[in-house]
């Protein structure tokens, strides 16, 4: 657990040992940590970003999911593109600022700073 400094599993972690086991055989054979961490990156991070309706929430979570797949294929495009521009205007606030932009204008939030110029 973090901030304790204790080293230990977590809860739900031994109590899907035995499904493991029956499934994987040795616990040598399996590691689960590869699902939590996605879950944190693709679940817990986007559910702010859904309507949080049951009847909806597995597309709006897909969509989310989708869109932030999207932003990633094209930032890297855009840097492996224009490598001397993306170095002229990579102040860090620059890049975080547009990336926030384009994050607002997608998850349909008000953008508070329209007037301020953007970095591209």
């Amino acid at each position: 657990m973090e901030g304790q400094g204790w080293d230990v599993p977590k809860v739900h972690s031994y109590l899907q040992m035995p499904h493991y086991i029956r499934w994987y055989g040795n616990a040598v054979n399996y590691y689960g940590g590869f699902g939590e961490r996605g879950h944190v990156t693709w679940v817990k991070n986007n559910f702010n970003n859904t309507r949080k309706q049951s009847d909806t929430f597995l597309q709006d979570l897909g969509k989310r999911c989708e869109e932030k797949i999207m932003i990633g294929v094209v930032q890297e495009n855009l840097i492996n593109q224009f490598p001397e521009q993306v170095q002229e205007m990579s102040s860090q606030s620059c890049l975080n600022k547009r990336k926030k932009e384009v994050e607002d204008i997608l998850y349909g939030q008000n953008y508070e700073n329209s007037n301020s110029p953007t970095c591209f």
